[in-house]
C-alpha cells in the first residue's frame, strides 16, 4: 500500500510539472508573440512578465469587473480633446518638477475579485478630497469594500452609476472601518463617511483634470495589457478580456496619451500607473467619462491608523509601551519616522519596558515594521505585495493607540504594544 500511496504521490508531482511547464511556456510564447507586434507595429511601450502576466485566464479576468450594458439608445456624447488650461498635467506633481505636490493616493490591489469600479471610484474620490481641501495630507484612505461590497457589489463585478449613487447617498467610511479583507463595517461609520456632493459624465476631460482634478472611466482589456511595464500603451496583440475601471490622473499631449493609475498593485505597470495612448480601448468613445464634485471644506476622513499608521494629533513626547512579544515567528518589531530615521527597535527580550520615542510635531507618522519567519511587514499596508495586512490599530483614546498582530482580519494577543502622545 505504501508503494502504491508513494508512487500516486510521484505520478501527481509529474502531472503538476508537466503542467506548470505548459503554462509558463504559453505564457513565454505569447509575451514573445506581443513583444514582436510592438516592434512589427513601430509602438514604443514595454511588455514583460508581471505581477499578473502568467495568471491563468480565468484568474485574469478576476482581475478586471467592471459591467458596462447601456441601453441600445445610448449614444455616447462626443468628447472635446481640446486642452485649454495646460498641454499636460499629472495629479502626482503638479509643479511639473521633482519637488511637485502628490495629490494621488497610494496604490491598491484589488486581488482576484471583480471588484474594479469600486477601486477606481475610491481612487477618483480620495483625490478629489485632497484637492477640494487644499492639502493632500493626512492622506485619506477610504474603503473600497464599504463602497463595493456595502453596495451589494459582488466578485463578478459592478456598474459605475450604482458606485456614484452610493458614494452620493450613503457614502464611503474609511479604510479601518472596513478592511478589504474585513467582514463588515465597523460600528460607528455613520459618523466616518465621506460624501461627494454630485457626479457627472464630462466631455472635456483634459481641461476638467487640470482644473477639478482625476477622472474615471472604462476600458477594454486584452491579453497583452496584463504584460504592461512601462511607456505609452496601444493594443497590438491578444484576445479581448474584459472591461475594467480606472481612474485617469492626467495627459500630455507630447506624448498623446493619458496617465493612469490601475488597482493591480505595484508589481504591475510603472508601479501600478500607466501612460495608454489617446482613443485606445473605448476610453471615452465607447465609455463615458465620470467627475465627482466635493464640498470647498470636505470634512477630513479619519487619519489612515486603522491599519497600523499612527498620524499624531498634537506636538509632544511619545511613548511606546510593549505589553507582549510572544509570537516565536516574530523576530523583531521596528518603529520609524518616515521623514527622520528609525525610532527604536523592539525585539522579545524587552517586553513589558517602556521607550521614549522621541518629540514629534501634530502631523509627524510613525510606521510599525515586523520582521518575522516569512518576510518583513510595514504597518504602511500598501507598501506590502499583495496589500497584506498584519497589523491592526486600536484607538483608546485621543492621543493612545494599542497596536495588536493581525492575520486575515483576526486579532491576536501574542503582540501587543501602546503608544500615548502627549
Amino acid at each position: 500500500m505504501l508503494r502504491r500511496a508513494l508512487l500516486l504521490l510521484v505520478v501527481i508531482f509529474i502531472i503538476s510539472s508537466i503542467s506548470s511547464g505548459a503554462t509558463d511556456l504559453r505564457s513565454a510564447q505569447e509575451l514573445k508573440s506581443i513583444q514582436t507586434m510592438i516592434s512589427v507595429n513601430g509602438h514604443s511601450w514595454t511588455a514583460d512578465h508581471t505581477s499578473v502576466s502568467d495568471l491563468p485566464l480565468a484568474e485574469k479576468q478576476h482581475r478586471l469587473g467592471l459591467i458596462w450594458q447601456p441601453p441600445t439608445d445610448f449614444r455616447l456624447p462626443v468628447v472635446d480633446m481640446t486642452a485649454t488650461v495646460a498641454s499636460a498635467w499629472d495629479w502626482r506633481n503638479t509643479k511639473g518638477n521633482t519637488k511637485g505636490t502628490n495629490w494621488v493616493t497610494p496604490i491598491k490591489d484589488q486581488g482576484g475579485c471583480g471588484s474594479c469600479v469600486g477601486f477606481a471610484t475610491v481612487a477618483m474620490i480620495e483625490s478629489a478630497v485632497e484637492i477640494s481641501r487644499g492639502n493632500p495630507k493626512p492622506i485619506p484612505d477610504l474603503s473600497e469594500a464599504d463602497l463595493f461590497f456595502g453596495g451589494g457589489a459582488s466578485c463578478n463585478g459592478w456598474q459605475f452609476e450604482r458606485a456614484l449613487s452610493r458614494a452620493l447617498s450613503a457614502g464611503i467610511a474609511d479604510e479601518a472601518c472596513w478592511p478589504y479583507d474585513g467582514d463588515g463595517p465597523c460600528r460607528d461609520r455613520a459618523s466616518r463617511v465621506t460624501k461627494i456632493t454630485s457626479w457627472k459624465t464630462i466631455t472635456n476631460p483634459k481641461d476638467w483634470i487640470a482644473t477639478n482634478g482625476p477622472i474615471m472611466t472604462g476600458m477594454e482589456v486584452n491579453s497583452d495589457f496584463f504584460c504592461y511595464t512601462d511607456g505609452v500603451y496601444t493594443y497590438d496583440y491578444g484576445d479581448f478580456v474584459g472591461n475594467h475601471a480606472i481612474c485617469v490622473i492626467g495627459y500630455d499631449d507630447t506624448q498623446n496619451c493619458w496617465i493612469c493609475k490601475n488597482s493591480w498593485g505595484t508589481g504591475w505597470g510603472e508601479d501600478g500607473f500607466f501612460k495608454i495612448a489617446y482613443g485606445e480601448c473605448g476610453m471615452g468613445t465607447e465609455f463615458p467619462f465620470y467627475a465627482v464634485q466635493m464640498s470647498s471644506n470636505p470634512p477630513t476622513p479619519p487619519a489612515p491608523t486603522g491599519y497600523g499608521v499612527i498620524v499624531l494629533k498634537k506636538a509632544g513626547p511619545v511613548n511606546l509601551k510593549v505589553q507582549t512579544l510572544k509570537n516565536a515567528h516574530i523576530r523583531e518589531l521596528d518603529i520609524t519616522n518616515p521623514a527622520t530615521r528609525q525610532i527604536t527597535k523592539v525585539t522579545s527580550s524587552v517586553a513589558g519596558r517602556n521607550f521614549n520615542l522621541g518629540t514629534f510635531k501634530a502631523g509627524d507618522s510613525l510606521v510599525f515594521k515586523i520582521i518575522t519567519d516569512s518576510g518583513t511587514f510595514s504597518s504602511a499596508r500598501s507598501s506590502n505585495a499583495g496589500n497584506v495586512n498584519h497589523m491592526y490599530l486600536l484607538p483608546l483614546g485621543a492621543n493612545k493607540w494599542q497596536m495588536r498582530w493581525a492575520v486575515s482580519g483576526s486579532q491576536f494577543l501574542d503582540m501587543v504594544c501602546t503608544v500615548t502622545s502627549g
